[in-house]
């Protein structure tokens, strides 16, 4: 009886105050996934990295052979959608990408062209232009490593095969 009272209260109060409790306004279950859009391009072994604003950034992957996906996606959590972000300069898989400090992302190392050491050249994504330029080589070709933003802003790169 007592929780009829208190429903009949909330919905009182709710079409009191011109709110309406519609399916898509119901707050979704704890832990439950919903679509959130689809990809331009089927990847695996990218990267995704939050930004700043709340939005995310899929870079390069494998979609299958040959590998050699270059482009990078941008999901908006406002519009729940996928949309370019740029093209990276050489293919890249099993790579790193690091949040620097002002909001740009550092793209380093992977295979490229299905073998490693492809990728020597590291690449940046400006989120101001939406797009990617070089930032510098490694000394050896390497995947599966670490990239470790340190306190003072440089990236440590460590390890890998």
């Amino acid at each position: 009886m007592r929780r009829l009272v208190i429903a009949v209260v909330v919905l009182a109060l709710a079409l009191s105050s011109g709110v309406t409790l519609g399916a898509e306004e119901q707050p979704s279950a704890s832990g439950a996934f919903r679509p959130a859009g689809s990809l331009g391009e089927a990847r695996r072994h990218h990267t995704a990295t939050l930004l700043p604003d709340g939005r995310v950034l899929v870079v390069g992957g494998a979609p299958g052979r040959p590998f050699d996906l270059t482009s990078a996606e941008v999901w908006d959590p406002a519009t729940e959608s996928f949309g370019p972000a740029g093209v990276l300069a050489e293919p890249r898989w099993e790579h790193t990408a690091t949040l620097l400090p002002d909001g740009r992302v550092l793209i380093v190392g992977g295979f490229g062209t299905e073998r490693a050491g492809d990728t020597l050249q590291a690449e940046v994504w400006d989120p101001a232009t939406e797009s990617f330029g070089p930032a510098g080589a490694l000394a050896e070709g390497r995947f599966y490593h670490t990239a470790t933003l340190l306190p003072d802003g440089r990236v440590l790169v460590v390890g890998g095969a």
